[in-house]
């Protein structure tokens, strides 16, 4: 629960201040339902309780504060009052300063929320279906664009921050943080928003989370929180949010309601990652979202501050679009593709125009596709590798899948090899990676080589992002025992893919 609700110190304990709304509700002639807003300590300096009656056009939720002598209204009244959107939470009734035993408190009626916020759904709900999700989105969007408008901006987006109404509208609540709008907290608030949706997408149960998140990326490049709701209503369908459970667990959960662009193939439900791959996507999401996607969102947010026009759209670390940038260190050669970018006219990635007149590149969401079982004939022990000498490198084309193969193939050689040497890892492994020097740390202990035997394995592709891959791989447990089913995070760069983690 949220914990900066006012800059100023409070001497008055939450349950003094809910003695005081009560005395204020009283005197209003308003009836005082229950408490709002979780437990009083969840909410340190202020009171809250329902209330109805009097003059109040519904149901609403009394606030009560200390009294700020310098600032009447606060600023997320004067926030509140300028979006004027039914997702933004509305004031009722400004009652303004009273004094109340003894206290000097400022007072204000917000709407009430009485569907609870989104913190308390995503605790009663294993997870969200993709129509869901973008129902959320479309409303948080909307509750930013109606504060942008009317001039204000850095409302908290954390899951505590977003409430629904009792059928299911979401609306923003938490906007004690909020400032003059300007392009660097505009930034911030498309940072944050892609950041909730991240969030959302790997909630998702249905299949579409990526086909979502997608769609949010594709928006937000654009610049505007307009552009980002017509891209979200052409890939998902909305449906209205599911307030009181898990719905049955979610165990009907039916075919993803996605809506296809033209060209675009729809992936099938054979296609959704279950299980072990589900959990393995949500953690590569995590990876990619690792200090150098911060630094290049640094330095992206300098670059949108020399053109406003495209304040939004510059403003987001897309982990998707960028992960192909910054997952490899260094500068590109001249005439050669950024190292960790696909050229545009490779499968798996599209070129256009932005504004700036540079193409950007977008990810694709593949459809999973299986390979057959690695051939018996791979060598496992062959001369070359206990010469020492090194595999052929990992770059096998464009393919994931086939890169993926070669590069556990290859690593199997390097540890069975006599003497093992780190070398051999060099066109293997991304060597810009933690997990590059586990590998090499690994080199010649017992058991080493047996749990990287991946011969006979299955392989079949998650996901793709441009220039960065998730392949799963299942081995034959008749001929590795020792190995398990894992997840492949490859990247590619002009030397071809690199594996650059290992996710069990």
């Amino acid at each position: 629960m949220p914990s900066c609700l006012s800059s100023r110190p409070s001497t008055a304990t939450p349950a003094e201040l809910l003695r005081v709304a009560r005395v204020l509700a009283d005197s209003e002639g308003w009836e005082a339902s229950a408490t709002a807003g979780g437990a009083p300590e969840d909410r340190p300096g202020e009171g809250r309780i329902v209330v109805s009656g009097g003059a109040l056009p519904g149901r609403g939720v009394l606030r009560v504060r200390e009294a700020d002598p310098v600032v009447w209204p606060p600023r997320d009244v004067l926030a509140r009052r300028a979006a004027g959107s039914e997702h933004v939470i509305a004031v009722l009734s400004e009652v303004g300063t009273r004094r109340i035993r003894g206290r000097e408190v400022d007072a204000v009626v917000l709407a009430h929320a009485d569907g609870g916020d989104l913190a308390q759904l995503l605790q009663r709900r294993r997870g969200l279906r993709g129509g869901e999700a973008a129902t959320i989105l479309l409303g948080v969007a909307a509750g930013l664009a109606a504060l942008h408008t009317g001039g204000w901006a850095s409302p908290e987006l954390s899951p505590s921050g977003i409430v629904f109404g009792g059928d299911g509208c979401p609306a923003l609540d938490l906007l004690d943080g909020v400032v003059r709008s300007e392009p660097a907290a505009v930034v911030a608030d498309a940072d944050a928003f892609y950041a909730l949706a991240r969030m959302l997408s790997l909630r998702v149960v249905d299949g579409t989370g990526m086909v979502l998140l997608s769609a949010v990326e594709k928006g937000l490049r654009v610049g505007r929180w307009e552009a980002v709701e017509a891209s979200v209503l052409s890939a998902i369908a909305p449906e209205p949010v599911g307030l009181a459970g898990d719905r049955a667990g979610l165990g009907g959960v039916t075919a993803p309601r996605t809506r296809e662009a033209p060209g675009r193939r729809r992936r099938s439900r054979s296609a959704k990652p279950v299980g072990r791959p589900a959990s393995a996507i949500g953690v590569v999401m995590d990876f990619l979202d690792d200090q150098p996607i911060r630094e290049s969102a640094r330095r992206v947010g300098a670059w949108v501050r020399r053109r406003p026009m495209v304040v939004v759209a510059g403003a987001v670390p897309i982990a998707l679009a960028l992960a192909a940038a910054v997952l490899l260190p260094g500068s590109p050669s001249a005439g050669a593709p950024a190292a960790g970018v696909t050229p545009a006219n490779s499968p798996g990635v599209s070129a256009h125009p932005s504004e700036g007149g540079a193409p950007t590149v977008r990810p694709t969401v593949r459809p999973t596709r299986e390979s057959g079982p690695a051939s018996s004939a791979q060598p496992t022990g062959t001369a070359a590798g206990a010469a020492g000498t090194a595999p052929a490198p990992a770059v096998g084309g464009d393919d994931p899948v086939d890169a993926a193969r070669d590069a556990l193939r290859s690593r199997h050689d390097c540890f069975v090899a006599r003497p093992a040497t780190s070398s051999c890892l060099a066109d293997i492994l991304d060597g810009a990676s933690a997990f590059a020097e586990q590998e090499a740390a690994a080199l010649g202990s017992p058991g080493a080589d047996g749990a990287r035997d991946y011969t006979g394995a299955r392989f079949s592709l998650l996901e793709r992002w441009g220039a960065a891959a998730l392949v799963n791989v299942v081995p034959d447990a008749a001929r590795t025992p020792e190995s398990e089913p894992a997840s492949l995070l490859l990247v590619k760069s002009e030397a071809g893919w690199r594996l650059r983690a290992v996710f069990p």
